[in-house]
C-alpha cells in the first residue's frame, strides 16, 4: 500500500512511512477482499477502512476466520450525549451522572439543573463533530451560532454520498424521510405507508428503506410486522422539523426527546423494538439484556404515564420497568426513574 501511495503522490518511498492508513468506501474497490487478506499480515501501519454501505464489508467477513480475527469493527454513529460531555470538557458531569446511577440516589438540585441546561444545548447541536466544534468555538454558547445552516448542509451531505452509493431513488428517498417525522409528530402507533402515497406499500419502498437504514440516516424500531423510523441525531431531526414542519412546542420536545432515547440505545448495540398492546398502551423500548426482559418509556414529569409499564409487566412479566423522566432518580416499587440525561448508563 505504501508502494501504492508514493507512487500516486510522486513521493519517494522512503520518506513516506505513515502510522496509520485510511482507505474511504472500501466497497467500490475491486479487490477489496484479497486487500483485507493482505492487511492481516501488515505491521507497519494501522489501516483503517471506513465505508458508508452497512454492512457491506460482513460478507468478506463472514466466511474468513482469519479475517475476523484480524479486524475490529465498529458502526459510528454521531456523538451521543455521554460523548458529547467528554468531548466538551464536561467529564465531570459524566462522571456525576455515572456514579449516581450506580447509587440509584438523587443529583443535587443544583447539579440536576446544570446538566439540564447542558442536555437541552445537546438536543438542539446534535453530535456531529463538526457543528459540536463549532458550539466549543462558540465558547460553549447557542447564541449568534447559525446551527440549522451547518446542519442542513451536513444532512445534504450525507443525503447526497448516500443516495450516489447506494443508488436510491430520490423521490422515494425524501418521501420517507417526510413520512419518518411525520410519524413522530403524530405519534403513530407504525409507520403508515398509505400517507406516503395512496396504495403504496413496504414493497415499493423496500430499497430506499434498506438504503436509508444501512447508510445510517434512519434507525428502525420493530414490534411484529410492523416498525416505526427514529432518526440517528437530534439535531438533524430538530433542523427538518424546523424547516418543513409545523407543531406545537410541546410535541416538538417530545418528538425530539423520544428520538434522543431511541438514538442513545442504538448507538450502545441496542435492537430497537416497543411494544402495544391491543388497546392503546404503548412501550416505547423493550430489550433483553444480560438475559433480563426490560421495558422502557419516557413519562416526563407525569407519573399518570406509567400506566402501559404497569399493563407491559402484567401480561409480560418483566424484569425490570424503566420510567424515563424529566425529574431525578429515584425508586417506586418495582420501577426505577431514570433522569433523560442518565440514559447513556443503562446499558453501558
Amino acid at each position: 500500500i505504501t508502494d501504492i501511495l508514493s507512487r500516486l503522490y510522486n513521493i519517494g518511498s522512503e520518506s513516506l512511512n505513515p502510522d496509520h492508513i485510511i482507505l474511504d468506501e472500501v466497497h467500490t474497490m475491486p479487490k477489496a477482499r484479497e486487500l483485507f487478506r493482505r492487511a492481516c499480515n501488515t505491521t507497519e501501519q494501522r489501516l483503517i477502512f471506513i465505508d458508508s454501505e452497512n454492512p457491506v464489508p460482513e460478507k468478506f467477513f463472514e466466511s474468513d476466520p482469519l479475517l475476523d480475527e484480524a479486524f475490529l469493527r465498529m458502526r459510528l454513529f454521531p456523538l451521543t450525549f455521554d460523548e458529547f460531555l467528554i468531548n466538551t470538557g464536561r467529564e465531570w458531569y459524566h462522571d456525576v451522572i455515572a456514579g449516581h446511577y450506580e447509587r440509584m440516589r438523587p443529583v443535587p438540585e443544583l447539579v440536576h439543573n446544570e446538566i439540564n441546561d447542558i442536555l437541552s444545548d445537546y438536543l438542539i447541536i446534535g453530535g456531529l463533530p463538526e457543528i459540536v466544534q463549532k458550539y466549543i468555538d462558540n465558547k460553549y454558547s447557542l447564541e449568534n451560532l447559525e446551527v440549522e445552516e451547518y446542519q442542513l448542509r451536513e444532512f445534504r451531505n450525507i443525503r447526497s454520498a448516500a443516495e450516489e452509493y447506494c443508488n436510491m431513488d430520490k423521490t422515494k428517498t425524501e418521501a420517507l424521510l417526510n413520512g419518518s417525522v411525520a410519524q413522530q409528530l403524530d405519534d403513530s402507533r407504525h409507520f403508515a405507508f398509505q400517507r406516503l402515497v395512496k396504495g403504496s406499500s413496504y414493497s415499493y419502498y423496500k430499497q430506499e428503506i434498506s438504503a436509508l437504514c444501512d447508510a445510517g440516516i434512519l434507525l428502525r424500531s420493530f414490534f411484529a410486522d410492523h416498525f416505526r423510523f427514529f432518526w440517528p441525531d437530534t439535531g438533524l431531526l430538530n433542523m427538518k422539523i424546523n424547516g418543513y414542519f409545523s407543531a406545537e412546542q410541546t410535541i416538538r420536545d417530545e418528538v425530539i426527546v423520544k428520538n434522543y432515547i431511541a438514538q442513545q440505545l442504538a448507538s450502545g448495540g441496542i435492537r430497537l423494538e416497543y411494544w402495544c398492546s391491543k388497546n392503546s398502551a404503548r412501550i416505547d423500548h423493550v430489550t433483553s439484556y444480560n438475559g433480563r426482559k426490560i421495558a422502557l418509556k419516557y413519562v416526563g414529569s407525569s407519573k399518570k404515564r406509567i400506566r402501559p409499564l404497569q399493563i407491559f409487566d402484567k401480561e409480560n412479566n418483566a424484569d425490570e420497568m424503566i420510567a424515563i423522566t424529566d425529574s431525578n432518580f429515584y425508586i417506586m416499587g418495582k420501577l426505577k426513574f431514570i433522569p433523560l440525561y442518565a440514559v447513556f448508563c443503562l446499558f453501558s
